[in-house]
């Protein structure tokens, strides 16, 4: 999941009710660039789950959002490379993506911030057949356990 929205602090642990889309909107508003973000985070962003490339995929997302409003961004060299690479995937052909999900906040945390908007990418139906096939098949095992078992 990759914040969208740096206009907002929220604190950890917190809850807050979300509206789930795929349209690009947070707060109401659509975010700038959606489609861009949501081709970068859901081509790009799975699987990449190590510090480097999540700390280089966040700081595209915000170039991408942001454009020149977006900070000069400096890092170590492994994530600064690896952020050009994710920016240089971004162009005006792949514009029209907006499949990720976003978290659009809809209310304010007990703490009385409001609450930060997120993307995240979709997850592929590979690994949702995976894991339902895994959860099917360990509960046809235990049924089959119990029904071999002798009655006492």
């Amino acid at each position: 999941m990759y914040c969208v929205d740096l206009n907002h602090s929220f604190a950890v642990p917190s809850n807050w009710p979300v509206n789930v889309n795929r349209t690009g909107m947070i707060y109401g508003f659509p975010v700038n660039n959606a489609g861009q973000i949501g081709y970068l985070v859901d081509n790009y962003a799975p699987g990449k789950l190590d510090a480097d490339h999540s700390a280089a995929m966040q700081a595209a997302i915000w170039s991408v959002e942001y454009g020149s409003n977006f900070f000069n961004f400096s890092a170590s060299g492994s994530v600064t490379s690896l952020f050009n690479t994710f920016a240089g995937y971004v162009t005006g052909n792949n514009s029209g993506n907006t499949g990720v999900i976003w978290l659009d906040p809809t209310g304010l945390n007990n703490l009385g911030q409001h609450p930060q908007g997120f993307v995240t990418p979709t997850p592929e139906p590979a690994s949702l057949l995976l894991w339902s096939g895994l959860v099917v098949g360990f509960g046809l095992v235990r049924n089959l356990k119990r029904a071999r078992r002798p009655v006492e």
